[in-house]
């Protein structure tokens, strides 16, 4: 049992410390094998009041008491075990306002790393975008330090670095200077304030460096950012994924608390859920004067939801929310599918990425769209992505989700094949293709007898069926079976707009990631949209006019 600041008593367990984090159950994303060890996670979180005090603010002096929260990411990044007996989680990824005591948690971790991570001459490192900034959390573990005299006599403090002698750990702090990253082994690494990174670069040489490390740990502490090029937006992008069930990474713990773009900024109830620490570090009167500036102020306003209720700005919306596009998840049926009339999107994309091709088979009596979608990746390059950017490209190859071809290129022949290899099952109408660097096969499919519809990615042609599918998924009008493919691209989706703000489509360049199945979808959504139209027989033609 565990006391908090508010006298709460909270019991460690698995499932009591995923429910107090926003939106993750870490039990059903757990791996076979995974297990949770209640005595770590117990120790870690009872070294904190034990060991460490507070050295500012209205806590100045008094026990370190980890908040529930705080008490649920500290019992899951240390009680969670793979089989081994090792870490499950490797990252942890933080966001959340600011005055949540985000740096006093960090310099807690690293502490607890350098005495208690198994193993010998472990490196632990502070990151952040320059030195005065890294420097806070590891001032801020000196001071718990110096009010410790078991902390005092097991280590010695230096000015750059912290040594326990004993195992002959280090602790030390580095800044955006990523050249000095290199040749470092780090078993722990603490980023704070990940949004301040002028670029990945110290992220990516202090990441890849513990490779002789049985069980590394990155944790990352932001409060939201406004670049959408960055290695936090990246980080945060993940997060999202991981949180919603996008992308499984067992290894990931995301935690997330932040203004979603449809809440009230002003709304004392959204305040509550967005700041853990609401009443606590950061008082109520303080929010209200704060919002009360930024509606005075407009220019405050995007600093208000960003520091303050941890919202990203400055960036487009997403298209989806993923919870209507999970409404539609009803698997088609295959043998009722077998010679209906439907319709092929084909999106060519990158020779060296995703390639999409997506039947839509429409039901014009109910309103209702069954989709088949079928992906393609060169294999050299699916295998890269799954090491870099943990997009699990190979997972879904092995689960039938995607196929992958031999090479660096997608091989556009067997993307032709497969679609010859579904006319034999389905009537396929016809299909649409963005003849821009299409041409052979474009070419090669209509001398073998199929009807290819050109399908420009413009405004004019895309605003449509956009916008039309948006409404059948708003409204559970597709059956698309919950393909992983289709949904982490549904997840990736940012759209334009034109000039006027009348026309939409999805948006290759402003997306985060891989949008191509999503393109495909829309493609072919368009011709069935089409053919709707031409055959919905006008009144008239059957009853003629009525004179009055």
């Amino acid at each position: 049992m565990i006391k908090t600041n508010q006298q709460q008593t909270l019991d460690i367990n698995s499932s009591s410390l995923s429910e107090l984090l926003p939106g993750y159950d870490a039990v059903a994303t757990a791996d076979e094998g995974d297990y949770f060890d209640c005595e770590l996670a117990a120790k870690a979180i009872d070294f904190f009041p034990t060991m460490l005090k507070h050295s500012k603010g209205k806590f100045n002096g008094q026990p370190f008491v980890l908040e529930p929260w705080q008490q649920a990411i500290i019992g899951s990044i240390f009680g969670w075990c793979r089989e081994d007996g090792s870490r499950r989680y490797r990252w942890v990824y933080i966001e959340c306002p600011r005055k949540q005591g985000k740096s006093s948690l960090s310099a807690g971790i690293a502490l607890y790393s350098l005495l208690y991570d198994e193993g010998e001459g472990l490196e632990v490192y502070s990151c952040a975008s320059d030195r005065e900034q890294a420097s806070i959390v590891f001032q801020m573990a000196k001071d718990m330090i110096n009010s410790s005299a078991v902390l005092r006599k097991a280590t010695a403090v230096y000015q750059k670095s912290i040594v326990y002698s004993a195992k002959r750990n280090k602790y030390q702090v580095m800044s955006s200077d990523a050249n000095s990253a290199h040749g470092r082994m780090p078993s722990c690494v603490i980023f704070d304030e990940l949004h301040t990174q002028p670029n990945g670069e110290l992220y990516r040489n202090m990441t890849t460096g513990s490779g002789p490390h049985k069980q590394p740990l990155f944790i990352s502490l932001t409060t939201a950012g406004y670049d959408r090029n960055s290695i936090c937006y990246q980080m945060h992008t993940h997060a999202e994924k991981v949180r919603d069930n996008v992308i499984k990474d067992h290894s990931f713990l995301p935690v997330l608390y932040g203004l979603e773009d449809e809440e009230d900024w002003t709304s004392e109830e959204v305040w509550k859920r967005v700041q853990p620490n609401l009443g606590i570090t950061v008082p109520m009167q303080y929010m209200k004067d704060e919002c009360e500036k930024a509606k005075q102020q407009p220019s405050y306003e995007n600093t208000f939801k960003r520091l303050m209720l941890c919202q990203w700005t400055q960036q487009e919306s997403r298209w989806l929310k993923m919870a209507s596009f999970d409404l539609n998840n009803e698997e088609p049926d295959p043998d009722y599918l077998l010679g209906r009339s439907c319709y092929a999107g084909l999106d060519l994309s990158s020779t060296r990425d995703l390639t999409a091709l997506v039947l839509v088979f429409p039901d014009y009596e109910d309103g209702t769209y069954d989709v088949l979608t079928y992906p393609f990746v060169p294999e050299d390059n699916a295998t890269v992505r799954e090491k870099k950017d943990r997009v699990p490209y190979l997972q879904w190859a092995k689960e039938g989700h995607i196929e992958l071809t031999p090479g660096e290129v997608v091989d556009y022949d067997r993307v032709r094949e497969k679609f010859n290899e579904l006319a034999e099952l389905y009537k396929i109408e016809e299909i649409a293709i963005d003849r821009w660097n299409a041409t052979q096969i474009s070419t090669q499919l209509s001398e073998e007898g199929h009807t290819v519809v050109s399908f420009p990615q413009s405004f004019r042609s895309m605003t449509g069926p956009t916008k039309a599918l948006e409404s059948l998924i708003t409204n559970g009008k597709i059956r698309h079976g919950n393909h992983p493919v289709l949904r982490w691209c549904a997840s990736n989706v940012q759209v334009e707009t034109s000039s006027m703000g009348e026309d939409v489509r999805p948006s290759k360049k402003k997306s985060t990631e891989k949008i191509d199945c999503v393109v495909a979808l829309i493609m072919a959504m368009g011709r069935a949209l089409v053919q709707r139209q031409d055959n919905q027989q006008s009144i008239y033609d059957s009853r003629g006019i009525i004179s009055l």
